[in-house]
């Protein structure tokens, strides 16, 4: 069941082909569930850039679990640093080397594969969930990036119950109300001197997100499956390349649109995922509790964001579609910051 909020007033959005009632009596629990956190995270309606958010997110935290856009990501952000540089065409050069090796092997070039803690557990970041704005709205372009603004393509997690130390991947998919389509949207001139910094994503990400204005009970795009063994690990650890796949058994489609002109069609099967969202979630519960309200981004989706492989960005005047079918979409218009001191 598909929901969003006009005028201040939560809709159902209907099949043109389904003769039922638009806000039906009777709906699933995960649909019901839904409904009330909508009805309870009321967005400002005195803020133009959030009244028509379908919900207000008390949170937002976005994990990072799709391992071929972090090494396009890396790639691209190398690349960008070393344009900078006084050999310029190396970051071209570099960026080009990668895409072959992804191209010609399917696999992702070694030199950018996720390293370290990102290689054995689950990583995330704490993001600013006052800076996320509806769809429409236009979203400036933040004076400090002036080279490589970009989009992110991502799945957005809407948390419907209290969730806290979940034993197992499923238990914490039980708490999941619906998907969003969310916007992440990044300065890259900044992003790789924060992240060398040691505390993570700063200014690059905190000006702006967007999410969708429509919102869809999470039991109409995936389905739970039982398990055959309890997870009980507080930590999901990616052992030789092997994990657990419960929960994520819908194939997703989505695609970037600037200016109306495609330029990235994204699918997620089965294998891009490192981690399941039921153990990102399982992870994120682990002596932090977790209310309903909660947004998490699933990370971005492979192809998702510009900065892979350079392949694109938005400037000022572009008007950028994010959409996953079945799910919905999010568009925003990049503009002009007003000059310091204005709204």
């Amino acid at each position: 069941m598909k929901f969003s909020r006009i005028n201040n007033t939560i809709v159902r959005i209907v099949d043109p082909s389904k003769k039922d009632d638009p806000m039906p009596a009777h709906m699933t629990h995960c649909a019901a569930t839904l409904l009330e956190v909508l009805k309870n995270n009321k967005p400002n309606q005195s803020d133009p850039r959030k009244r028509d958010l379908p919900f207000q997110p008390l949170s937002y935290r976005d994990f990072m679990l799709f391992p071929a856009h972090y090494a396009g990501a890396a790639a691209g952000i190398a690349a960008l640093w070393l344009q900078q540089t006084r050999i310029p065409f190396l970051g071209t050069l570099l960026a080009w080397l990668a895409w072959f090796w992804h191209w010609a092997t399917g696999s992702v070039s070694p030199l950018f594969r996720p390293t370290g803690l990102a290689k054995r557990q689950l990583i995330f970041y704490q993001g600013n969930h006052l800076s996320i704005v509806a769809s429409g709205t236009p979203v400036a372009k933040p004076h400090y990036c002036a080279r490589y603004l970009d989009v992110e393509l991502e799945l957005g997690v809407v948390l419907g119950q209290e969730l806290y130390n979940a034993g197992s991947p499923n238990e914490a998919l039980g708490a999941v109300a619906g998907l969003c389509v969310l916007n992440d949207f990044s300065a890259r001139d900044v992003q790789w001197p924060e992240m060398r910094s040691g505390f993570g994503p700063q200014l690059c990400k905190s000006f702006a997100s967007a999410i969708s204005s429509e919102v869809v009970s999470y039991d109409e795009v995936y389905l739970l499956l039982p398990v055959n063994s309890a997870h009980s690990i507080a930590q999901p650890q990616n052992v030789e390349g092997k994990h657990s796949m419960t929960g994520n058994i819908t194939p997703l489609k989505g695609r970037v649109t600037v200016n109306g002109k495609v330029v990235a069609e994204c699918a997620v099967a089965h294998d891009d995922w490192q981690f399941t969202l039921g153990e990102a979630l399982m992870y994120a519960s682990q002596s932090t509790r977790l209310y309903p309200g909660e947004l998490f981004g699933s990370g971005t989706f492979p192809r998702g964001a510009g900065i892979e492989y350079l392949s694109w960005s938005v400037k000022v005047g572009d008007t950028v579609t994010l959409e996953i079918d079945g799910v919905g979409s999010v568009t925003n218009t990049i503009v002009e910051e007003p000059q310091f001191g204005r709204h």
